[in-house]
């Protein structure tokens, strides 16, 4: 059996990110990993100077 993975989905366009879905398999949730992912993945996105988007709930929270 493959290793679970979490993952924070992204479409990236010249100047812009759109933040498309965020992932934590059932046996990882609960442990703040979806919030680090986020967290994380706009940091670097601002970093960048990228026009953030997101079509994810998630991420939505932290915007």
């Amino acid at each position: 059996m493959g290793q679970a993975r979490a993952s924070l989905s992204y479409d990236l366009f010249d100047d812009r990110i759109n933040f498309t879905h965020t992932f934590v398999p059932t046996g990882l949730r609960g442990q703040g990993l979806a919030e680090k992912l986020v967290r994380h993945g706009l940091s670097w996105a601002r970093s960048e100077r990228l026009a953030i988007e997101t079509s994810c709930w998630y991420v939505q929270k932290f915007l």
